[in-house]
């Protein structure tokens, strides 16, 4: 959706400053491109408090304020600019922010747009149960602001569960963060920049294993954030790298997963997020017979990265369990400090974590081939099944 000239005329009015840099589409997708060479850590966009939409902004609409205050005790700074959000879009145009509303996206994919069937394909069970909670959660919160919008007065179209879902994805997946409001703010211009992810976490060094990235590749990997200025009462994007004039100027929003990417802004990065990572359950570990570790290890430590090395507690703990007597009696400091006591405990420790892998992947309904032919199969059908299956194959991957 091209950006409509009334709302660059209605930045520039109320003292948005662009520097070099312009919305455009990019892949397909609406983002920001620099017009221009742009330096590291050049102010590319200054917004006014005065057009930021938060929390604080609703108190401050009369109307808005009395209601919360009678009818809107105990909601969240979240659910009170939910709230904001829905009856500025009733107002149409005589509402200040009627430019910007008009946008905004008109649907979501975030987790909490899920059927009960896009939910169970997931298949993990941790994923099935975070989306389903995400779903359940949007529900309970929709209920408890419904009293509120009622007594605003919006028409049904405005107090429906399909426009809270809308106005509660806007604030999931569009705020940034304000040091006065925990909701975070709805930045006119500066929502339209898509995501970067910030650079990898160190991982470990295991033989055999491609080096994980040097400093330059995670220094080419950083982008661009944003900071309110309390001085000024201004909000400031900069660019943390050089671009070139035409290149798409990225923002990051922080560290994700694939699946965290998913439930706040309904997307994800099936090839190219460094902070991915595949839960494996702890029932999948076994030496012979006997569990290698034990359920309360698995929130905690039975993950892989994005590139399949294990966790650093996960490989701590693989490595104590295939070692000999006398290798822990002689080498657990070096287990301890992340090293391994010898090659041939690595390769036994590598052995506990391929079957783990193989168990876990037998688990499961689905093979990455018959993901990828259900993926060709879809074409331009259900969005929220696609990303559902790119997940998956993510996953097993």
């Amino acid at each position: 959706m091209a950006l409509s000239p009334l709302f660059l005329e209605w930045l520039a009015k109320h003292g948005v400053k662009q520097h070099n840099i312009s919305g455009a589409h990019v892949d397909g997708l609406r983002g920001v491109v620099a017009t221009a060479d742009i330096e590291p850590d050049t102010v590319i966009l200054e917004v006014p408090e005065s057009l930021l939409m938060t929390a604080h902004s609703a108190r401050q609409d009369t109307v808005l304020n009395s209601t919360l205050h009678s009818h809107g005790q105990g909601l969240s700074a979240e659910q009170v600019l939910a709230v904001h959000l829905l009856h500025e879009v009733s107002k149409g145009e005589t509402s200040f922010w009627a430019p910007y509303l008009q946008q905004l996206p008109h649907s979501y994919t975030t987790l909490a747009h899920f059927s009960p069937e896009a939910c169970e394909a997931l298949q993990c069970p941790y994923a099935r149960s975070v989306a389903h909670q995400a779903v359940q959660q949007q529900a309970a919160d929709w209920q408890q602001a419904k009293p509120v919008l009622k007594a605003l007065g919006l028409p049904p179209k405005w107090r429906s569960k399909k426009a809270w879902l809308w106005a509660s994805a806007t604030v999931s997946s569009r705020t940034m963060y304000v040091p006065f409001c925990k909701g975070g703010a709805l930045t006119p211009f500066g929502d339209l920049h898509n995501y970067c992810p910030p650079p990898p976490n160190a991982l470990p060094h295991i033989e055999g294993m491609l080096p994980p990235l040097d400093e330059a590749q995670e220094r080419a990997s950083l982008c661009g954030d944003g900071g309110y200025d309390p001085d000024s009462q201004v909000y400031r994007l900069h660019a943390r790298r050089r671009y070139q004039g035409g290149e798409q100027v990225f923002l990051c929003y922080g560290k994700h997963t694939n699946l965290e990417l998913l439930e706040h802004y309904g997307f994800l990065l099936p090839e190219t997020n460094p902070h991915d990572t595949a839960l494996i359950a702890a029932s999948h570990f076994h030496k012979g017979d006997k569990p290698v570790l034990s359920e309360a290890h698995a929130a905690a430590a039975c993950f892989l990265h994005w590139d399949g090395r294990p966790a650093w507690k996960l490989l701590q703990l693989l490595r104590e369990a295939a070692a000999t007597p006398t290798e822990l009696k002689q080498g657990r400091h070096l287990v301890l400090a992340g090293e391994r006591v010898s090659k041939a405990s690595d390769l036994r420790a590598l052995g506990l974590l391929q079957d783990a892998c193989l168990r876990a992947l037998t688990a499961l309904p689905t093979t990455v081939d018959q993901d990828m032919t259900l993926l060709e199969g879809l074409g331009g059908g259900d969005e929220c099944m696609r990303l559902v299956i790119e997940w998956r194959i993510s996953q097993k991957r």
